[in-house]
């Protein structure tokens, strides 16, 4: 690799097992690849900064053997904040995006939003960061208490509750 292959500021290189290249992106539409996910139906997406679409999640399916972006996925429904996270997706949901405010499921076959959980809005009294997706019902994270700066960081498992418990 030369210092060429970055000169647009995002490139994507698609390598074998023994680190050959294999492929290489430079698409000029692309200002910069903020994250690559792997969605629940088993393909590769990049989350990219689209200045078109600001505020908003903008993915694109990548091919991986000659590391072509698919068309661009605007994911209307969600802003963005600087503390965005995707993860990769389980069950229904593609992918899982965590904004800070609230962790949303998406699916990339229905274009379908759905708010998995409302973190201002729940009875937490931790932050949560690092999350792992187990399943559709169970997440791994850990939670630090914002209401004590000086306690340590926990790992907490969180478990959907059943709705009809709830109300």
């Amino acid at each position: 690799m030369t210092d060429d292959s970055f000169e647009n500021g995002s490139c994507l290189f698609i390598v074998d097992k023994d680190g050959n290249v294999k492929a290489k992106n430079t698409d000029e539409a692309v200002d910069e690849i903020r994250e690559i996910i792997t969605s629940a139906e088993g393909d590769i997406y990049a989350r990219y900064y689209d200045s078109a679409n600001d505020d908003k999640p903008v993915f694109a399916k990548i091919n991986a053997e000659d590391g072509k972006f698919g068309e661009a996925i605007v994911i209307d429904g969600i802003n963005l904040t600087g503390l965005t996270n995707v993860y990769s997706g389980v069950g229904e949901n593609s992918i899982y995006i965590d904004d800070g405010i609230s962790l949303y499921g998406y699916n990339f076959e229905s274009k379908k939003v759905k708010e998995i959980v409302n973190w201002i809005e729940s009875d937490f009294s931790e932050s949560f960061s690092n999350l792992a997706i187990i399943d559709e019902n169970t997440i791994a994270c850990i939670g630090n208490d914002y209401k004590n700066y000086d306690s340590e960081p926990s790992l907490l498992i969180l478990t959907k509750a059943d709705e009809a418990k709830l109300e």
